[in-house]
């Protein structure tokens, strides 16, 4: 049962996307997690539970790495988060970054713990697995994480969602493996074709080329393009996660303050 209900309608309450905004918050969640809508809005809902457990308990409390996440995008956001979230809360709600070590993340994991604990007691309901896993997948290397953006995996990838610089980076290879294919034929095409001038030779050459290791070019670029986009996803992880952060109230009462275990 709720300990502070006024408090939990006032978070509840608070609106993350914005009328008429073509991109708004949950959709940006979305793209930067690989996440669906409902996926993002879910995320949401679960974050306003964790900042209302920092709020209203009298110990540090622990995000998830999918709660932390939508923590990090919030504070991009900076008049939102300084704003009426801040005055929804009643206080500030920091987030700073920890020493790291064993140590600290030994002390995150008992945090993590007592955050699953006080959520069933405030919520009447164990936390969900899909946002809230528990202690040793939460605090496992980030390559075997479940549920972690930075999981390699390979979805089907549509195009709208291939970075723009990624896909003229590939067709500038594969035009540079074409040229590249063709002058090195160009020699012993030219002796093919010695009748004919260099421009013919040149094009009878890409022609030949291209019909033999046409397949080969493109099944390189191909490769080149999944494992960029791969990379790209990666490497967006890495710059959005810890393996733990905490909360808990500043010294002057005025707020809370959060550490991360780990890089952030």
């Amino acid at each position: 049962m709720l300990s502070d209900p006024e408090l939990w309608n006032r978070i509840e309450a608070v609106v993350f996307d914005e009328a008429n905004c073509s991109f708004p918050f949950s959709a940006r969640l979305a793209r930067e997690n690989n996440w669906n809508a409902g996926e993002a809005l879910a995320a949401i809902d679960e974050y306003k539970k964790f900042v209302y457990l920092a709020k209203c308990c009298d110990h540090p409390v622990t995000p998830s790495v999918e709660v932390d996440q939508v923590w990090h995008l919030h504070l991009t956001y900076t008049r939102h988060y300084w704003g009426v979230f801040s005055d929804a809360l009643g206080a500030p709600l920091h987030h700073d970054p920890t020493v790291g070590g064993r140590t600290e993340q030994r002390k995150f994991e008992n945090f993590y713990r007592a955050t699953l604990k006080l959520y069933e007691r405030e919520f009447g309901t164990p936390a969900p697995d899909k946002f809230w896993p528990n202690v040793t997948v939460r605090f496992a290397p980030a390559p075997t994480r479940s549920g972690d953006n930075r999981t390699f995996t390979i979805p089907l990838i549509p195009i709208r969602d291939v970075p723009k610089a990624l896909l003229r980076s590939s067709l500038a290879l594969l035009t540079f493996i074409t040229v590249l294919l063709a002058a090195s034929g160009i020699a012993t095409a030219h002796g093919s074709f010695s009748g004919e001038n260099t421009f013919d030779a040149l094009l009878n050459s890409c022609v030949h080329i291209f019909n033999k290791h046409f397949t080969e070019a493109v099944a390189v670029a191909g490769g080149v393009l999944v494992g960029g986009y791969l990379l790209f996803r990666s490497k967006q992880g890495r710059n959005g996660g810890d393996s733990g952060c905490g909360s808990s109230s500043d010294s002057n009462g005025s707020g809370c303050s959060s550490g991360c275990a780990g890089g952030d």
